[in-house]
């Protein structure tokens, strides 16, 4: 397999974790209690990467830039963009970045082996141009980082899961409980609960120590029990810069992923041992309309005006029956951009339209509505997908 394909999540070997079944209900999660009832795997395959949108009204006062949806033209699918479906229907961690190697290193072969015969860490076997590398990582890292490469998918872990049972589900979230969902590698694993610390690390005081089990702390090969002291002074010393940034900047997030994005990972050998730069880092993000000089009633009025002079150059050129016609393709086309990159609607005939399994069923169902309220729907949906796009909060 390919060197890339190995590492191309190496932003998880910087978290120490162990892989082996556990037993939830014999550890101690601070004030949490936890259960293991049968959950869904994390299977995302979007990819993350700058999303170009052009806009054509009006400038918002900087910083930073405001930057509203486009009307005229519903964008098409687009899988490499945090969009908002993915932060906030899922959120958690997301890695996606490919280690590529630093400038100066050149590979002309590489070989990789396992040997089971040798000491825990030191089993990978590299030979990079006919030199052998060390690459030092033990089992508990190697084997689910290695399952992990060789997927399509992205996210590693969310908070904001579901279970096979909607019901349970729903009676847990409405007690402000959390469903813990899983890339398939992390799964009832030590490294699942690794990043699931990882990614509530900054909200929960609890997080400063390990897991128990037993009255120990839960260690894999090569971990040491931690500093709770210090680690506490840490998560004190992270809340205070935070507030401090947040009343600086007059700016409060809705959410937030632990991620790579637009972080390059960068590999080299230096003195015949193999070495990763790159580091994943809090990704703060809030809606377009959360921010208190949104003009929701200016981007109303120029998405409508808009439309209205989109009709009017079809009845110039189409007089007629072709009002409907164009008004259901139009919706068709944000209806798809919506499926992919948003998820705000929660009833209604927008969403029983998109439950169909072909644009055809979904054009005769919407050929059954008239084509003044379909207007409405389409006005209403790109409104929303407006205010709903991703303003990233970059420190």
């Amino acid at each position: 397999m390919e060197f890339h394909r190995y590492f191309k999540r190496t932003n998880l070997i910087l978290i120490l974790v162990v892989c082996f079944t556990l037993s939830v209900a014999d550890e101690i999660h601070g004030p949490w209690s936890q259960a293991a009832p049968p959950a869904p795997p994390l299977q995302h395959t979007v990819r993350m990467g700058p999303r170009p949108i052009n806009h054509p009204y009006r400038p918002v006062p900087q910083p930073p830039a405001y930057r509203p949806y486009r009307p005229s033209r519903p964008a098409p699918a687009r899988p490499g963009y945090l969009n908002p479906r993915l932060l906030s229907g899922v959120g958690g961690i997301i890695f996606e970045q490919t280690a590529v190697p630093d400038s100066q290193l050149t590979i002309d072969h590489l070989d990789f082996a396992y040997n089971p015969d040798a000491a825990d860490g030191q089993r990978l076997a590299l030979t990079l141009n006919g030199r052998p590398v060390f690459a030092s990582i033990p089992d508990w890292q190697l084997f689910p980082i290695a399952l992990f490469a060789d997927s399509p998918y992205y996210s590693c872990f969310s908070l904001w899961g579901r279970l096979a049972d909607e019901v349970l589900t729903d009676l847990i979230l409405k007690h402000q409980g959390h469903v813990m969902n899983y890339h398939p590698a992390f799964f009832n694993t030590l490294l699942g609960l690794r990043l699931y610390y990882m990614d509530i690390l900054i909200l929960h005081p609890f997080t400063a120590d390990l897991p128990y089990r037993d009255g120990a702390p839960i260690l894999g090969w090569g971990e040491s029990p931690p500093d709770t002291t210090r680690n506490r002074r840490g998560l004190n010393l992270a809340s205070y810069k935070a507030e401090l940034i947040r009343n600086d900047l007059q700016l409060t997030h809705r959410g937030y992923v632990v991620t790579d994005f637009v972080h390059p990972v960068v590999f080299t050998v230096a003195q015949d041992t193999l070495k990763f730069s790159g580091h994943p880092y809090y990704y703060f993000w809030r809606y377009f309309s959360d921010r208190p000089d949104y003009p929701a009633q200016q981007i109303a009025d120029t998405i409508s005006e808009e439309f209205q002079k989109q009709v009017e150059r079809q009845q110039q050129q189409n007089p007629g029956d072709g009002f409907r016609s164009m008004v259901i393709d139009s919706l068709l086309a944000a209806l798809h951009d919506y499926e992919v990159n948003y998820n705000f609607i929660k009833s209604g005939t927008a969403l029983d339209s998109l439950a169909l399994p072909d644009s055809a069923q979904q054009r005769a169902a919407l050929e059954k509505y008239d084509p003044n309220s379909l207007a409405n729907m389409y006005l209403n949906l790109l409104i929303g997908m407006d205010a709903y796009q991703i303003e990233p909060l970059w420190a």
